[in-house]
């Protein structure tokens, strides 16, 4: 994987020097429909890295293009540089403070940083200019890894009661686990996270684990955290001399 990771930085380097190179010989009109032409070939191939090089080159000629700085920042979000694509979003949000789109990325961004604090000023942000209880859900699970339970509870609450009326899909992928689950669902899942990690309380914890089951019976991640949870019962319940 390493090597991989070197041999993928070396291409990136080999493609930003060949486009700095390349301004010796034309002119800078043809520098940015080179660098453009580079960029829609990137795109076209899947290749996020020379797109990123090549819009980085690109906005040196020509920084006035708000709708490629919006590309680039997403880019930066797509291959994992949170920094960068943070970076570039505040400049973006300056112009266009509306973006959603952008401004979600930017939220997960915060997120996988630790910046818990803003990530969840984002996500409240969201959720009021859109009403979307999943923006809500995401502040639940932001409290949730702050180890704040009790905000985290409070934010749950308010979902069950109010946010259920309009149907809300989430996204999930722990553990390698991905899902597309009903909001409900999601929530009872977090509960039962609470009880069972927080509160070491097997009993409550399976009981909210199958109430987001009953709700969305193929929840792969409750599936097979109900599974380790009775495989935990069952080897508690075993005499002291079989464990």
């Amino acid at each position: 994987m390493k090597q991989k990771l070197i041999f993928i930085n070396s291409i990136v380097i080999l493609t930003i020097f060949t486009l700095f190179g390349c301004k010796k010989t034309v002119t800078k009109g043809s520098d940015k429909d080179f660098y453009l032409k580079l960029y829609n070939k990137a795109q076209e191939q899947k290749d996020p890295y020379t797109a990123i090089s090549a819009l980085n080159a690109y906005l040196l000629s020509d920084s006035s293009t708000n709708e490629l700085h919006d590309s680039l920042a997403k880019l930066y979000f797509v291959t994992g540089n949170y920094r960068s694509g943070i970076i570039v979003g505040e400049k973006v949000m300056k112009k266009y403070p509306k973006n959603d789109t952008l401004l979600e990325l930017m939220g997960d961004g915060y997120q996988r940083l630790g910046n818990y604090l803003k990530a969840v000023e984002v996500f409240q942000n969201l959720f009021n200019r859109s009403g979307d209880y999943k923006y809500k859900y995401q502040v639940a699970t932001l409290h949730f890894e702050e180890n704040k339970i009790e905000e985290c509870e409070l934010v749950i609450a308010e979902i069950l009661k109010d946010g259920l009326s309009q149907p809300s899909i989430i996204e999930m992928s722990p553990e390698g686990l991905y899902d597309q689950v009903p909001l409900e669902a999601a929530c009872y899942n977090l509960k039962a996270m609470i009880e069972a990690q927080v509160r070491r309380n097997p009993a409550a914890a399976m009981k909210d684990f199958k109430k987001a089951l009953e709700i969305y019976p193929d929840f792969k991640f409750a599936q097979a955290a109900m599974q380790k949870l009775v495989e935990y019962q069952q080897y508690m319940n075993q005499s002291p001399e079989r464990r």
